[in-house]
């Protein structure tokens, strides 16, 4: 009996120190690929500084309220965003573990990683080691159901507006912008269909030569009722819209005047060309610059405080969550929710 006590003893000590030493590279990494995404970000963008200084240049009242009213919309953001997730794991986590808190803290972590890695990689990885679950596939598959919704979103939105810039800047042919505009929408309604519909979307896949088990573990989906579903995308269109009245207010306070309307128009076509070839975080921060440059040097020629905008949003929404989520993922044990 003393025998297997000491045997217990040694097992439990060699797995504690095994945890402890992959917590410590684990957090080391994340740390490090935080600071490496951040040094390539000052080094890369070679008029950094000139962009900081331009920005410094709008800082007078009260030209500082859009500023001030775009930091404040980031806790509605949040909100959202932590809200929709929380209705996605209360059906794959312990009851305990589904919290909004909880759900902060996985989202705000997805951030972390995602700012190094590929950025819809790094969100799902930093969501799911934030859980100490054994249902990690599950967990995988509702980050790519969220993933869907926002996707979703973002392509209702934004479609009216890539047809816009087609016809209006690339100067496409309507006939041809309105047959593609018919085509897109097509997708759009059936994609819709499936979302409202899932069980019925997921006996159509399954006709297909993929795996049974994967199949059986998709179907968790059917769980969600019409409300939730219904919650998730409230929830997501809320996230989205603040995103374009960020942008909206920043180019008030860089004095880009454009109609209001016209302006979230154009918003939403950035998002849907950017949310389709999805980045890291860095890169897709220059293609959304580029961009930016090249549908409002349409309204000014202000290019420093055109290319300033994006480099606001993402000291907003990527930055500083990457702090706190960086913080977050220090402070959990790593190593045993990956293990669980």
């Amino acid at each position: 009996m003393e025998t297997l006590r000491l045997i217990y003893k040694k097992v439990r000590g060699s797995i504690f120190l095994k945890n402890k030493y992959l917590n410590i590279l684990l957090k080391g990494l994340i740390v490090m690929g935080f600071a490496y995404a951040l040094y390539n970000k000052i080094t890369k963008e070679e008029d950094l500084d000139v962009m900081v200084e331009h920005i410094y240049g709008f800082l007078n009242f009260p030209n500082l309220l859009y500023l001030v009213a775009t930091g404040l919309l980031i806790p509605f953001m949040w909100w959202a965003e932590s809200f929709r997730w929380l209705i996605l794991v209360r059906r794959i986590v312990d009851p305990s573990k589904a919290t909004l808190r909880k759900s902060f803290k996985a989202m705000i972590s997805g951030h972390a990683i995602g700012i190094f890695v590929h950025n819809r990689i790094g969100k799902i990885g930093g969501r799911i080691i934030a859980y100490e679950s054994s249902k990690k596939a599950e967990l995988l598959i509702v980050n790519y159901f969220d993933a869907e919704a926002i996707k979703l979103l973002l392509d209702i939105y934004g479609f009216v507006g890539a047809m816009y810039v087609l016809h209006i800047f690339l100067g496409w042919q309507l006939q041809t912008v309105w047959i593609l505009g018919v085509v897109i929408m097509a997708i759009l309604v059936l994609r819709i269909y499936i979302f409202y519909n899932i069980k019925k979307g997921i006996d159509f896949f399954s006709r297909f030569k993929i795996r049974e088990s994967i199949i059986n573990r998709v179907r968790l989906l059917e769980k969600y009722s019409v409300k939730e579903l219904r919650l998730i995308m409230q929830a997501t269109g809320f996230r989205v819209l603040m995103n374009y009245l960020q942008y909206y207010l920043l180019m008030r306070f860089f004095h880009i005047e454009v109609p209001l309307f016209e302006a979230l128009i154009l918003i939403s076509a950035i998002y849907f060309i950017v949310s389709n070839f999805p980045l890291p975080s860095i890169a897709g921060m220059l293609v959304r610059i580029n961009l930016a440059v090249f549908i409002w040097s349409h309204y000014t020629d202000n290019i420093i405080s055109i290319s300033c905008i994006p480099l606001t949003l993402w000291f907003f929404n990527s930055l500083i969550p990457t702090l706190i989520g960086t913080y977050i993922l220090v402070n959990t044990n790593l190593a045993k929710n990956i293990s669980s």
